[in-house]
């Protein structure tokens, strides 16, 4: 149980900030300064300026980085991007580079097995990983469309709103991805709570699984007000709608209103009419986030006019 992680916490990571520290010191940084700027204590600050170079093929390797953390450090966004730079970088040197050369030679079965775990997992090759990434991106393309809209406010109900996306082959809600707690108004505006993560929205993701039961194809499910206006501008924009004949919440008896549907179809809705508790809401169905949520926006526009 010797994984790569063990190496970049205990090489990767202090030889990186070795570099970044005594970079800002020459650059004329106090001591105070550089640990505001790498988010350190002026400690740690002080034990890496008085280190000796560290004997390493790694210094070598992420010095080029060491001097881009150093540019991007004056910007506002540092620390996201520096995130971003230390991760892309560390992964890259994992793929048949200097990290994992290091590995090979501290774990020795690693080397007798030709270890290729790195490069298939982050390159791509592991379709579970590469399938979330993908599912993540495409939600994400979708919120900023949310957001940037004008007229997607008008379609968020009173309860609120959530979007939910997953891939080919979801076994459970942990594999669909939405927003912890909801799509909220402010100022007039859609607005994104918090970043996307699997296993949020489970009632709006039952839904969708429920769904792909009759429609393999859809992986996309948004919740829009229902009322008549509404539910007659998707049909005139040729979306199919499905009415329940009573209000419910439960995500079983919704999906009952598509018994019988062809599975060949690529965008619908089902309409589920207010009651006791229940306020009128229609669910959207697609193969494509940001086609459905264009859609969509499309409808909130002509609720303005």
């Amino acid at each position: 149980m010797r994984p790569p992680c063990e190496l970049v916490q205990r090489e990767f990571l202090p030889i990186l900030r070795w570099q970044v520290a005594n970079l800002l010191n020459e650059s004329g940084y106090s001591q105070v300064e550089i640990a505001d700027s790498m988010d350190l204590t002026q400690a740690a600050v002080s034990k890496y300026l008085r280190q000796s170079p560290p004997k390493t093929n790694l210094i070598e390797s992420i010095e080029h980085l060491a001097v881009r953390l150093v540019d991007l450090s004056a910007r506002s966004e540092f620390e996201s991007e520096a995130v971003k730079e230390i991760c892309s970088e560390c992964m890259r040197l994992r793929i048949g580079s200097t990290i994992c050369d290091n590995h090979r030679e501290s774990v020795e079965y690693l080397a007798r097995q030709k270890c290729n775990i790195c490069a298939s997992l982050l390159g791509g090759s592991d379709s579970t990983l590469s399938g979330r990434s993908e599912v993540l991106t495409n939600l994400e393309e979708a919120l900023e469309l949310i957001e940037n809209s004008r007229n997607f406010a008008a379609l968020v109900p009173q309860v609120r709103t959530n979007i939910v996306v997953c891939g080919n082959e979801p076994a459970s809600t942990d594999d669909v991805a939405g927003i912890p707690g909801r799509i909220t108004i402010v100022d007039g505006r859609a607005h994104i709570t918090s970043s996307p993560r699997f296993g949020s929205s489970r009632h709006t993701a039952s839904i969708l699984l429920g769904a792909r039961e009759h429609i393999p194809s859809i992986t996309v499910s948004v919740c829009i007000k229902g009322d008549d206006r509404i539910v007659a501008l998707l049909r005139e924009a040729g979306v199919p709608i499905f009415q329940m004949e009573e209000g419910t919440t439960d995500p079983n008896q919704i999906i009952t209103a598509l018994d019988g549907v062809d599975e060949s179809l690529k965008r619908f809705g089902i309409y589920v009419i207010g009651d006791v508790g229940v306020e009128p809401v229609v669910y959207l169905f697609g193969k494509n986030p940001t086609n459905l949520i264009q859609m969509a926006e499309r409808i909130g526009a002509e609720l303005r006019n």
